[in-house]
């Protein structure tokens, strides 16, 4: 996960909600508090498939 958003964070880096605007993508210390930085296409064809190797589910109290 951390790998992930090292990486995304990178990604965002580069996009127009970087920028110096205003954005509710945005915290006020600038970060970009997107989940992905693609294309929605992309996003979508991803979460197409389910893989239940990525997952651990830890059973509630």
């Amino acid at each position: 996960m951390s790998a992930y958003n090292e990486t995304l964070q990178a990604d965002l880096g580069k996009t127009v909600w970087a920028g110096d605007c205003a954005s509710w993508y945005k915290t006020e210390s600038g970060k970009v508090t997107n989940n992905w930085s693609g294309k929605t296409t992309e996003y979508a064809a991803i979460m197409r498939e389910f893989d239940p190797d990525s997952w651990q589910v830890i059973p509630s109290a």
